[in-house]
């Protein structure tokens, strides 16, 4: 499985230098309405596109998991509470499913 992994990377990485090779022209990018030009090849902002687009479903995706994260926190205080109050002797207390 691991191998095939490799395969695939290599195989995608391969196809982003073919791509850069091919598309090494400059275009000129305004960005509006900030007075910013800039002159950048096309695989770069191709590139600089692919690379926002992941960023941004990164961050997407890491505040959707902020209720299962905060959860996941409460739980191990429980846990860790439950552990000093078995170790300190005071027994298994009753806990409600929740």
């Amino acid at each position: 499985m691991r191998l095939i992994g490799w395969i695939v990377i290599g195989l995608v990485g391969i196809a982003f230098i073919v791509f850069a090779t091919h598309n090494y022209h400059v275009a000129i990018v305004n960005l509006w309405p900030a007075p910013l030009t800039l002159s950048l090849p096309v695989y770069g902002l191709a590139f600089g596109g692919i690379a926002l687009g992941f960023l941004g479903g990164a961050l997407v995706a890491w505040l959707a998991g902020g209720k299962g994260r905060r959860r996941t926190r409460e739980i191990r205080r429980t846990a860790r509470q439950l552990e000093r109050q078995v170790e300190a002797g005071g027994g298994v207390p009753a806990v409600r499913a929740g």
